[in-house]
């Protein structure tokens, strides 16, 4: 057997073997739990205004699904606005740690009790009542859980948190699988950083498996330059915001000014 016969015959039986070999991703396309995110890396320039994610997810025939995204915990330092005598002005500083910088929860069901127990809930932070458990406040009064209720209102108007219940219809996908795809907003407030998307199937109030993905959101351009401006050149960052401040000032005062004398 000559050399260039023996090449082509290894090369043959090395292509039939990476025929059969399983391919990346093809237990999912078969129906194993997973899910994916598309686009998994938004970039915020200057034009950025928002935009939409597709996430879709293969799971177990009969169970119920919770999808979470959630960014890494941070500390937030609040100020809680009061009226002292005929004024209305800040009474209180209130301090929130360990707080997700964004939390979205997608559910198949129309309440988190219908997944599983608070118990269970709890343990993979799924739903506001599980952050409630894991969250830190620090105020003068004692109504930590009034000041947690207006905290999940404040960052629901800014975008960042959303509780989407009923928002996952499941279709069957075969005898043992099923599949969803949803379409999910992403604010215009959302920060750079990665984030992780996590999907739980329950069944008979048991977590039977779940899947895990990453969204990476990053600045580029003008709003990348201004951000590490003001992480590593405080000072300088604050004298060009004074100094942006005060050029629109002397020109808006330029412009009404220009309009007064035109108009006389």
């Amino acid at each position: 057997m000559n050399a260039p016969f023996f090449n082509r015959v290894l090369s043959l039986l090395a292509a039939i073997l990476l025929c059969l070999l399983p391919t990346p991703g093809g237990n999912a396309a078969q129906g194993e739990p997973a899910i994916a995110i598309s686009p998994q890396k938004i970039a915020v320039n200057s034009f950025y205004h928002g935009t939409d994610i597709e996430l879709t997810g293969t799971v177990t025939a009969g169970c119920k699904v919770a999808v979470v995204l959630m960014g890494k915990e941070e500390e937030q330092t609040l100020r809680r606005k009061g009226r002292v005598g005929p004024l209305w002005m800040n009474v209180e500083t209130v301090t929130v740690k360990r707080v997700p910088q964004m939390y979205y929860l997608l559910t198949s069901t129309e309440t988190v009790k219908e997944l599983a127990s608070m118990e269970l809930l709890a343990k993979h932070d799924i739903g506001y009542e599980a952050l409630r458990e894991s969250v830190v406040i620090e105020q003068e009064s004692s109504d930590y859980d009034a000041t947690f209720r207006e905290f999940i209102k404040l960052k629901e108007s800014m975008g960042l948190y959303k509780a989407l219940y009923s928002s996952i219809t499941l279709e069957p996908l075969n005898e043992n699988f099923s599949e969803f795809a949803v379409a999910l907003p992403v604010p215009p407030l959302v920060p750079p950083g990665e984030f992780s998307v996590l999907m739980h199937c329950f069944k008979e109030n048991q977590l039977i498996s779940n899947a895990t993905g990453k969204l990476t959101v990053e600045k580029i351009g003008l709003p990348a330059k201004l951000s590490a401006l003001a992480f590593n050149h405080a000072a300088a960052y604050g004298i060009l915001a004074i100094a942006v401040a005060v050029a629109a000032g002397l020109f808006m005062g330029f412009l009404f000014g220009k309009k007064e004398k035109g108009g006389k």
